[in-house]
Order: C-alpha cells, then sequence, then structure tokens
C-alpha cells in the first residue's frame, strides 16, 4: 500500500493520528487542512471532512484527485446500538450499508448491492495495528 487517505469527521477524532504524524506538510483544499507525512512505514493524508456523508465523499475525492490515495480509512467515534459493543471498543467495519435507505433501492439501483465490501489487506491491516487491547476490537457481521 502507498498512500492511505485517513477522514475524520471532527478535529477530536484525527487529534491523536495528527500528533503522530511525521514529517508533516500541510495544504489547503476546498478551504480545510490536509495534512501529509507518515506513520511507521505508512504515506499518510489526514484531513477532517465535517459531519455528514456528503462531506465524507466531498473530502473522499479530493483525496483521490489531489493526493491519488490507494485506500481511504475513515475514522471517528460514534455510537452503537448493539450492546456487544462497549464504550472505547474498537470497531473496524469489514462491510458497510446505508442506515438511510431502503433496501429494495440498494439493490434496484446503481451500483445494485446492498453491502460495500472492505478492502481484505486493509482490514487485516487495521485488525493488526492494534497493539494495545485486541479484545475491545470488535468485527462487523452484519448481513
Amino acid at each position: 500500500m502507498k498512500t492511505i487517505g485517513i477522514i475524520a469527521a471532527m478535529k477530536t477524532e484525527m487529534q491523536f493520528l495528527k500528533e503522530e504524524l511525521k514529517n508533516v506538510s500541510e495544504m489547503i483544499f476546498s478551504g480545510m487542512p490536509f495534512y501529509k507525512g507518515t506513520i511507521g512505514n505508512a504515506d499518510i493524508v489526514l484531513t477532517e471532512c465535517g459531519i455528514g456523508k456528503v462531506n465524507a465523499a466531498i473530502y473522499t475525492q479530493i483525496l483521490i484527485d489531489k493526493f491519488q490515495v490507494d485506500a481511504i480509512i475513515n475514522t471517528g467515534i460514534a455510537g452503537s446500538l448493539d450492546n456487544v459493543v462497549q464504550h472505547l471498543s474498537i470497531v473496524i467495519a469489514d462491510t458497510i450499508t446505508y442506515y438511510d435507505v431502503r433496501k429494495g433501492q440498494l439493490i434496484n439501483c446503481y451500483p445494485y448491492q446492498e453491502y460495500f465490501t472492505a478492502d481484505e489487506k486493509l482490514t487485516q491491516l487495521l485488525y493488526g495495528s492494534s497493539e494495545k487491547n485486541t479484545s475491545m476490537i470488535w468485527k462487523n457481521n452484519y448481513r
């Protein structure tokens, strides 16, 4: 993997990663800063996209167009309706879907699928990156 783009909705969600970046350079696109640097041996581009999937989509496209990232991670703080996920759990999704669109629309309209599957290599990298509290990692298995 060459360059990983990481987006977070809020500053507090990206602050730890920003502090971990080495050899940082800052660029401004669409009025928001993008921080390019390294964490370990990975090239990273980090940004705060704001709340919502429209903002996430806009900043994802900027990461693709301006930085030619090979993968994108959306990181942040979220709640859960599942009691299995406890406070401070780490959740790594291997599949995702819309929460606000009927399944019939997803299946009958482009791209004609209910779920989107994460890149297996990237998912395994994320599982392996948590050296502490690995018992807190919870894999998403909803289908």
